[in-house]
């Protein structure tokens, strides 16, 4: 029985223990946060995608650095995502927020599916957004490693992951 709880924690251990390279420094970590324990889930997973999120411009090269430092800096390392928590990274003036909206469900997301959400968010909003050089950041779904949705915000240090 201890065994299999020494077992179960390991991936968290080793996820911690991971060194950034030089290609992810500055790339900061946060989380987990909590977000309104009031939550509807069925309000927060809407199959649709959103553009405009955040308030101020968000450097393509801020997002580009903070998407590739997710995507090729140990890709596959997993962070948990508790029930009602969100976790987020953010480089510069680009920040990604991953919320886990469920009430009885945690859930681990792996650095390459929250670059992916960036990818994702960044050419369906980033080319409308009506300058060369700033975008305004967007939501969509991505997938729990267990195959949970959760809900992924492109924005702003200045926008709260909270909200």
């Amino acid at each position: 029985m201890q065994f299999s709880y020494l077992l179960a924690m390991l991936p968290m251990a080793l996820a911690a223990a991971v060194a950034p390279t030089e290609a992810s420094k500055g790339i900061v970590f946060m989380g987990p946060y909590s977000i309104n324990a009031t939550a509807d889930e069925a309000a927060e997973i809407v199959k649709r995608d959103g553009c405009g999120s955040a308030r101020d411009l968000i450097d393509r090269g801020d997002i580009e650095f903070l998407k590739n430092g997710l995507q090729n800096d140990d890709p596959w390392s997993v962070i948990a995502v508790p029930r009602l928590k969100g976790i987020g990274w953010y480089y510069g003036t680009a920040m990604v927020c991953v919320r886990n909206p469920y009430v009885f469900a945690d859930t681990y997301v792996s650095r390459w599916e929250a670059g992916w959400a960036i990818d994702y968010i960044s050419k369906m909003c980033c080319s409308n957004s009506g300058t060369s050089s700033g975008c305004q950041g967007g939501d969509c779904l991505a997938s729990g490693t267990d195959g949970l949705t959760l809900r992924v915000w492109l924005q702003t240090p200045q926008d709260s992951c909270l909200s």
